[in-house]
């Protein structure tokens, strides 16, 4: 079984979905007996995906506005896990 530290090296290559077969097996086992890593992995989804939403201005070299803030702070709140 993999440990909490190969899960905190792995986890990028999970979440882009360039592991093999068997090592997203042996990750997800992990996350399935591990609440820290299953919150960590969690917490690194919002990450992306709120990251994802404000892209658009990173090209740009634009700031975000207050409104597009608040919106990307409301994502992550209804994405937390409980």
């Amino acid at each position: 079984m993999l440990t909490c530290k190969d899960i905190n090296e792995m986890a990028g290559d999970y979440l882009s979905g360039d592991l093999t077969v068997m090592k997203r097996i042996s990750f997800k086992l992990h996350l399935m007996v591990c609440k820290h890593c299953n919150r960590y992995v969690s917490q690194l989804k919002i990450a992306l995906a709120s990251l994802k939403r404000m892209s658009g201005h990173s090209d740009s070299g634009e700031l975000c506005s207050e409104e597009e803030v608040n919106k990307t702070l409301q994502f992550i709140r209804d994405n937390r896990e409980k």
